[in-house]
């Protein structure tokens, strides 16, 4: 999965453009799942996680979340156990 692959897919769910590339962190108890931060031109962060298990790549399949660190830390058995995410 290209950079450029996920830059797009982020600016289609947003509306808008992101400022550099986008970061990725793959999740090493559960490799289906991925978070990405997002530099959003004139504005935040924004975080997402994809979960190869919801299909591909597309907006739809993005779960936009916040984290208090990055790269986000994860339970044993699940990113979505995050200690420092809520979902948005």
């Amino acid at each position: 999965m290209g950079n450029s692959k996920i830059k797009e897919v982020i600016e289609e769910y947003t509306g808008r453009k992101i400022k550099d590339d986008v970061e990725s962190y793959k999740d090493p108890h559960n490799p289906n799942v991925t978070a990405f931060k997002a530099n959003i031109i004139n504005s935040d962060i924004i975080y997402f996680l994809y979960n190869k298990m919801d299909g591909k790549l597309s907006p739809d399949v993005l779960e936009e979340v916040e984290f208090e660190t990055w790269p986000p830390t994860s339970d044993r058995k699940n990113m979505y156990n995050l200690e420092n995410m809520r979902i948005s």
